[in-house]
């Protein structure tokens, strides 16, 4: 057996394996012995069916599983001792597409895949780097906010017949284009004051025609909390939805009294509406300061992607992915959004020499950690897990982290992956503050989508 490299540039080149007689044959003829002693023929005893016989019947797929396997470990082997860094995985060369086997009488075979390459590249995560974080005021406007949001949470329902505003609609969205269909609310608060008019006066079978972009004003955590997609898809959606309204629910907003303070903070750790505000803005305050760290990573990671000048090779990486997404992306739709995948694969690249650079690793009870967080929130409401449901609980978090081959388990790894990656070169750039308006700093995450 020969393989050999061959390199067209930097970051794309070709595997050659050359199978000779000598390396298939006397695998072949192990195969076909344990074939003869698994096959039942009329005739002859079980086990006893001559190989002659069992060659006639399926030599040719026989030799065919041999060299396929033989292909895929001299491969698979071949990358890993020689150290490649690729970049998805080996393709059939389009050359050997058309190309003749005779599975029958052929016992030397040569096969081509070509392979994306990781160019050489250097990254800078030094205090040349100047990154600014936003130190967000908190005002009135969000305080008052919060707590209408909060009494109408712990306010009274009542089911009535007409909608109005600030009403919460219950009902059915649907993109017959799309083939999308989901039971969900419309809060009518949370609704662009523009949009708002032609849901007021709405009874139970009425339906509406809405631009989700424009219903919320480009708000994408509303359009994430009603169509159950993440706000990145949220972003991506286009076009008009129906929404059928079935039932209307109004919400008479909760007193300012002791028995909410008590609900909202325990027993008289509120007692005034004063300290109550003072409470709020150091929830908000919190919020605020998450959602700067977020934005200040997701800038640092824009600059680095940005800073960080290297080839790909493009024309193989989408073939890559038309060929491992055949029944979701065809070549028009990767070609339009070709820009997010040169993106997303020079993150990931990055990432991983930082990460490798770094010496940071991510354990597996971390990753358990992160699942069993997001499923206490997703299906249990955020409610702590009892002693008693404790192991029906881990039980469940590892279905979910096996599940579609161990996919959510390398999602939630990746997430972390690149969690470490960030606040790694968050320690070594430099970063000065500046303080914005909360309203100043809501348009501009809008703004950015």
């Amino acid at each position: 057996m020969e393989i050999t490299l061959t390199k067209k540039d930097e970051t794309y080149g070709s595997i050659v394996i050359d199978l000779q007689s000598s390396d298939v044959t006397p695998k072949f003829e192990a195969k076909l012995k344990d074939y003869s002693k698994q096959v039942q023929l009329k005739g002859f005893r079980p086990g006893k069916v001559p190989p002659g016989i069992v060659n006639k019947m399926y030599g040719e797929s026989i030799k065919a599983e041999v060299v396929t396997d033989m292909l895929n470990k001299s491969l698979s082997n071949y990358i890993s001792e020689e150290k490649l860094s690729i970049l998805g995985e080996p393709l059939p060369s389009e050359e050997d597409k058309d190309k003749k086997i005779d599975w029958k009488k052929d016992v030397e075979f040569k096969f081509t895949y070509d392979v994306g390459l990781t160019p050489e590249f250097k990254y800078d995560i030094s205090n040349k780097v100047k990154m600014t974080k936003l130190e967000v005021e908190t005002d009135e406007n969000d305080i008052s906010e919060a707590l209408e949001n909060i009494r109408r949470q712990h306010g009274e329902r009542e089911d009535v017949e007409v909608s109005a505003e600030n009403d919460i609609l219950q009902g059915k969205l649907i993109q017959e284009k799309t083939e999308y269909s989901k039971d969900c609310s419309l809060s009518l608060d949370k609704v662009n004051p523009k949009v708002v008019e032609k849901l007021i006066g709405l009874k139970a079978g009425d339906t509406v025609t809405l631009d989700l972009k424009k219903t919320f004003n480009k708000d994408y955590e509303q359009i994430s909390i009603l169509t159950g997609v993440t706000e990145a898809e949220a972003k991506k959606l286009k076009g008009d939805y129906n929404f059928t309204v079935a039932s209307i629910t109004r919400v008479t907003p909760a007193e300012l009294n002791q028995e909410l303070y008590d609900k909202l903070f325990g027993k008289d750790v509120v007692k005034t509406e004063e300290e109550l505000n003072e409470k709020i803005k150091e929830v908000i305050s919190k919020n605020y300061s998450d959602l700067s760290e977020q934005h200040l990573l997701k800038e640092l990671k824009s600059r680095i992607i940005e800073k960080t000048k290297f080839s790909l090779p493009e024309d193989f990486l989408k073939r890559w992915l038309i060929a491992t997404n055949a029944e979701t992306l065809n070549k028009e739709e990767i070609e339009k959004d070709f820009d997010n995948y040169r993106e997303s694969f020079k993150w990931n690249i990055i990432s991983n020499r930082i990460f490798s650079d770094a010496e940071l690793s991510v354990e597996r009870e971390e990753v358990k950690e992160r699942a069993s967080s997001f499923i206490q929130q997703s299906y249990f409401g955020g409610m702590p897990i009892g002693p008693e449901f404790a192991p029906m609980f881990d039980e469940f978090v590892g279905k979910f982290l096996a599940e579609e081959n161990g996919k959510n388990f390398m999602n939630i790894y990746h997430q972390l992956l690149e969690e470490k990656v960030l606040l790694h070169a968050k320690e070594g750039v430099t970063i000065k503050t500046k303080e914005v308006k909360s309203k100043e700093f809501k348009d501009l995450l809008n703004k950015e989508g």
